[in-house]
């Protein structure tokens, strides 16, 4: 009886101690949740001489806490489905209002790069469109493509709304429209819903094979849009 009553109160101590662990990479996907109406209200009424260090602590804070929550979830191994769809809705809500803020303070910069925005835009609604169809859920594929466009991301709008020029933005736009398109060939060709697949080609060979070459692709993506831009910016 008094052995049955310890096994009952470890596994309620265990029970409570992991739903307290799941908690620290919940808060930090959430904080994104914040920081977008934020966002917004400084677009919408902050001064013009403080919104750029406010921009830039944003999403400074944004990026980090997007990095971190997933890397603190496998470490405590509460990475699950839930929290990694969360995790993709709450970056969703975080980056249209970033980008909202782009176009209400950049007008001008944004109409310039519509074409390119409206494909992507195009494609992250097909892209979930086809998730909740298919699998009921919003996507979390978190490839290393989408890793380094959101890096992307974070690089433009800084230079935006912080520095005041759209010059990222070819880039950024070439990236994004590479990552949506892998995204949606995982989607459409997957038989249920991938969840944290490092990109379109890792399932070629066993796991860690399959991991370095999806790095491969993405550095080699990475290389191949970097010069692009620099041949754009650098153009007579």
């Amino acid at each position: 009886m008094e052995r049955s009553l310890g096994i009952l109160a470890t596994d309620r101590t265990r029970s409570r101690t992991q739903s307290l662990l799941r908690l620290v990479p919940f808060s930090l996907t959430t904080l994104r949740l914040f920081l977008a109406p934020l966002t917004c209200l400084i677009a919408l009424h902050g001064s013009a001489a403080w919104q750029p260090p406010y921009f830039a602590l944003i999403l400074t804070t944004g990026l980090l806490s997007d990095i971190f929550d997933g890397i603190i979830a496998r470490r405590l191994g509460v990475a699950t489905p839930w929290l990694r769809k969360y995790d993709s809705f709450t970056d969703l809500i975080f980056w249209v209002a970033v980008l909202g803020a782009c176009w209400w303070l950049h007008p001008v910069v944004i109409r310039a790069h519509g074409l390119g925005l409206a494909l992507l835009a195009g494609a992250e609604l097909a892209e979930y469109t086809i998730a909740l169809c298919r699998f009921g859920s919003p996507p979390a594929i978190h490839g290393y493509l989408a890793k380094l466009w959101g890096l992307g991301l974070f690089a433009a709008t800084v230079a935006l709304l912080v520095g005041g020029t759209g010059s990222l933005l070819p880039a950024l736009i070439a990236l994004g429209l590479i990552a949506q398109a892998e995204c949606l060939v995982l989607l459409i060709s997957a038989r249920k819903a991938p969840v944290d697949v490092p990109g379109l080609i890792a399932g070629w060979g066993d796991a860690a094979t399959g991991r370095r070459r999806a790095l491969f692709l993405t550095v080699v993506v990475a290389v191949i849009v970097a010069g692009a831009q620099t041949w754009w910016l650098l153009r007579p």
